[in-house]
């Protein structure tokens, strides 16, 4: 989650109307980042390392998404309804508060769900096509072994 985090904020850093303000509360130097250690030994000089509150968040926010996300599956425009949820409850939050303007935080927000669930999305679907793939194999092993002994 905390290289999904990094990317997230690393694309806010690339829009041309960001907050400087914003963009420096979620962000944290490389050498206060005890938990992301094992990260800057592969950190090439690109990498933005998302301060703790911030990370955890997210994975919040992914473990939410996690669980709802089997209920809305086969719901359309998941990413924007869900974001549209996060937003209101992130936006509050101390971390992604904008004393300059109020319109900083949801921009801000919604920008980072965005990014951050385009990138896990895809990993969700591939994981529950593989559970439900899994479970269509045992069921039609189970009609399989019927049908045998019904025929017995």
């Amino acid at each position: 989650m905390f290289y999904i985090t990094g990317y997230a904020i690393f694309k806010y850093g690339q829009l041309l109307c960001f907050c400087i303000d914003c963009y420096t509360k979620i962000i944290t130097r490389t050498c206060n980042a005890r938990y992301l250690r094992l990260v800057k030994h592969l950190d090439r000089g690109g990498l933005k390392y998302p301060c703790e509150s911030v990370t955890s968040r997210m994975w919040t926010v992914y473990i939410f998404f996690r669980r709802v996300f089997q209920k809305l599956r086969n719901c359309s425009k998941i990413v924007d309804d869900f974001v549209d949820f996060v937003v209101v409850r992130l936006s509050q939050c101390e971390e992604f508060k904008c004393f300059a303007n109020e319109k900083h935080s949801q921009t801000l927000c919604t920008f980072l769900c965005k990014k951050f669930l385009l990138v896990v999305l895809p990993a969700e679907e591939k994981r529950s096509r593989v559970r439900s793939d899994k479970i269509l194999i045992v069921q039609n092993k189970r009609k399989k072994r019927k049908a045998l002994k019904l025929q017995k």
